[in-house]
């Protein structure tokens, strides 16, 4: 099986509140530790789409680091392709426990566990039933989204401290 690299598509990497929407073929990859990334694909629409949003609520305003506004703005932007946001196949991965919890916060969710909270709270608004999840945890991840199919590698990374 030929790695994802020797497919000859051209290679992304994805920031912290960067969003990258597209109909041409990619490999677009990031690495998340309690942020969110959402995927989305419609073959029939020639629409792919992933983000990398770091906090649960908020205004799009210098990027796309809110997950709540993020995936409105991909709903928007599928509609604006001829599609809807259910129609797409969605997935879901990131929002681990990755920092240390402060002692007086210790009753409270982190913020990967909010980020989680929130995502599936909008998706139920839309209608979206997320087709795989990744999320929670104490690792992060780095993914591997392939904007030419939908396919998504996951790979969990250890902390080295």
């Amino acid at each position: 099986m030929k790695s994802l690299m020797e497919l000859g598509l051209p290679h992304i990497f994805l920031k912290p509140g960067e969003l990258f929407i597209s109909k041409e073929p990619a490999i677009v990859s990031t690495v998340l530790g309690s942020c969110l990334s959402i995927t989305c694909f419609s073959h029939q629409a020639r629409f792919s789409a992933i983000c990398h949003a770091l906090l649960p609520s908020g205004k799009i305003d210098n990027g796309f680091k809110y997950v709540d506004s993020t995936i409105l703005y991909i709903a928007d932007a599928a509609r604006e392709h001829g599609i809807l946001l259910h129609q797409c196949e969605v997935k879901l991965f990131g929002g681990a426990d990755v920092l240390l919890p402060r002692s007086d916060q210790s009753n409270s969710l982190s913020i990967g566990q909010k980020n989680i909270a929130v995502a599936l709270e909008v998706f139920n608004q839309l209608g979206v039933v997320p087709k795989s999840a990744d999320t929670g945890g104490f690792q992060g991840r780095k993914l591997f989204f392939n904007s030419h199919n939908g396919d998504v590698f996951v790979k969990k990374v250890r902390k080295t401290i």
